[in-house]
């Protein structure tokens, strides 16, 4: 997961609570809509492989949005945790 991955799931992490558009993605990282929706592929992916968290997206708000969930109050640090624990193993 590159930088700007971690950037995308920081921020959906922070706003746990309601769904993220990707133009607001886009905005705030600097990067294109598409270049968000590939990004958000990849950390999908990660969550599946690594977490009890998926990304729960919603077409019908204007702007495709992504709303983070997961099972059991803690998902969030588990989230984290498991998902640095992973990045740190494919760095070495």
């Amino acid at each position: 997961m590159n930088e700007r991955q971690k950037e995308i799931l920081r921020i959906l992490l922070s706003d746990s609570d309601q769904y993220v558009s990707t133009q607001h993605l886009a905005e705030v990282i600097g990067c294109s809509e598409k270049t968000v929706r590939n990004d958000l592929k990849v950390i999908e992916s990660d969550l599946l492989q690594h977490t009890d968290a998926y990304l729960e997206k919603n077409l019908g708000l204007g702007s495709p949005c992504t709303f983070m969930r997961g099972s059991g109050k803690n998902y969030t640090n588990s989230c984290i945790g498991q998902l640095t624990r992973s990045i740190a193993r494919k760095s070495v």
